[in-house]
C-alpha cells in the first residue's frame, strides 16, 4: 500500500514599520487523529490558531491549551516541491495577525485549522528546539508562516488497483 506521511512546519515573524524581526527559526508540529479525519471531511487549512498554553502535544488533543487569537488572513499562499531526497510537494501560507491583536500576551503554542476546528499542534520553539514563549508588542504585526508537506513514499510499491 502507498503511504504519504504530512506534516507541518511553522516560523513565526514580527512586523513593525518596514523592519521585520524573526521571533522563532523553524520548527515541526504534531498532526492530530482528529485532524487526520478533517483532512478527508473538510477543509483544514483555512485559518491559524495561537495561544499562551505550554503543554506538550499528543494526538488525542482537541484544541489549543489556551487559545489567544484565530486568524483566516492570508498574506501569501505558494506552494512548491522537492527535487531531492527526501520528495516532498508543500503548500505555503503566511497568516497574519493584525496589530493590536497582542497587548503583553505571551505565546506559547498555534495550529491550523478551520474556524472551529484545529488539525494539529505545535509548541512555540526557540533556536535550540526547546519549547518558548513570545511577546509580540501592540504595535506590531504577526506573520505565522505555515508550511504543510506531503512525503512521497520512496520505496517501491506493487499491487492492485481496482477501479
Amino acid at each position: 500500500m502507498a503511504q504519504v506521511r504530512v506534516g507541518a512546519r511553522f516560523k513565526l515573524v514580527a512586523h513593525k514599520d518596514g523592519n521585520s524581526r524573526d521571533l522563532t527559526p523553524w520548527f515541526n508540529n504534531l498532526v492530530l487523529d482528529q485532524g487526520l479525519n478533517l483532512m478527508g471531511t473538510g477543509s483544514w487549512f483555512t485559518h491559524c490558531h495561537v495561544g499562551s498554553g505550554n503543554s506538550v502535544p499528543t494526538e488525542l488533543q482537541s484544541a489549543l491549551d489556551s487559545s489567544v487569537a484565530v486568524t483566516s488572513t492570508v498574506n501569501s499562499d505558494t506552494a512548491g516541491e522537492s527535487a531531492s531526497a527526501p520528495y516532498y510537494c508543500y503548500r505555503r501560507k503566511v497568516f497574519r495577525f493584525a496589530a493590536g491583536t497582542f497587548d503583553g500576551v505571551n505565546l506559547g503554542e498555534l495550529a491550523l485549522g478551520n474556524a472551529s476546528t484545529i488539525w494539529n499542534r505545535a509548541q512555540i520553539k526557540d533556536n535550540l528546539g526547546d519549547p518558548t514563549i513570545i511577546n509580540v508588542l501592540i504595535d506590531e504585526v504577526l506573520d505565522v508562516i505555515a508550511e504543510v508537506r506531503f512525503y512521497a513514499n520512496e520505496s517501491d510499491v506493487t499491487g492492485t488497483l481496482n477501479l
